[in-house]
């Protein structure tokens, strides 16, 4: 899991650099999108994939921010499970990665 906390970390410090100040959504969107980037990258398409990955982001996500609490874990989980079901993820990721990080990711 350090592995883990240390990318999420990355990919947040990324993009408070480009953004600014973070708020609260913008983790929230940000959990979701680099839980599905991991999924999508490692070719896991189970949904207890879904489920498990969707909790542990969350929660390094909890411990990183106080404000970041169960509720915002419950709600992250639901949205990548809906968001991996979305055919559409993958095109959104790119354009996602490219417009808030400024970087290319490969899908």
């Amino acid at each position: 899991m350090d592995n883990r906390k240390e990318k999420l970390s990355e990919s947040i410090l990324r993009l408070h650099k480009r953004k600014g100040t973070l708020y609260i959504p913008d983790i929230e969107a940000e959990v979701i999108n680099f839980t599905c980037l991991d999924l999508l990258q490692n070719n896991k398409t189970e949904i207890f994939d879904h489920m498990n990955y969707a909790q542990i982001y969350s929660n390094i996500a909890k411990e990183l921010f106080k404000e970041y609490d169960d509720s915002h874990c419950a709600a992250a989980q639901m949205s990548v499970i809906q968001n991996m079901e979305w055919p559409g993820m993958r095109d959104f990721l790119k354009e996602y990665y490219q417009k808030n990080h400024g970087i290319s990711i490969s899908l």
